[in-house]
């Protein structure tokens, strides 16, 4: 889409039809929405001793997740994986660092997780980087390292 932007921005100064500059606004905009699906420096999903991060969310304290477990669903002719970490209790008690509201640019983007209810947040697969299967293993052998037995041995 920056591409598609740059290009009609080219198209506005050699011909200055009005309809490139339109186009160089849409592009840039969509650009701009998508940028956190395209960007490799920062990490859309992780976890650690504390908890897991969600990019855009914050941090969700490993006492907080009830439970993570992995949903397919049929759109079409294409199955989409999704990620559904359940909460044990409301999202703003689960939360150690929220983030929602540190960059209104970042509002504006889009975001890589949703909520579904008060206590489910969905995230889908496809746009990280590894499969979604080998994410939901890793995610729930952290979950019992970090979430039960490394808390309850202090």
């Amino acid at each position: 889409m920056a591409l598609a932007s740059a290009a009609s921005l080219a198209a506005y100064i050699v011909w200055e039809r009005l309809i490139s500059l339109l186009l160089v606004v849409l592009f840039g905009v969509a650009a701009f929405y998508f940028y956190p699906l395209t960007e490799k420096e920062r990490p859309q999903l992780g976890a650690g001793e504390y908890g897991i991060f969600i990019g855009g969310l914050g941090i969700i304290d490993w006492r907080g997740v009830s439970d993570i477990h992995m949903r397919e669903r049929a759109v079409r002719t294409i199955i989409v994986r999704e990620l559904c970490v359940d909460l044990a209790r409301p999202l703003d008690e689960a939360l150690l660092r929220d983030w929602r509201l540190a960059s209104i640019v970042r509002l504006l983007m889009r975001l890589p997780w949703r909520m579904e209810g008060d206590q489910r947040i969905i995230i889908k697969t496809e746009p990280l980087a590894e499969p979604g299967t080998k994410i939901l293993a890793r995610l729930i052998e952290l979950r019992r390292y970090f979430g039960m037995t490394h808390w309850r041995r202090k």
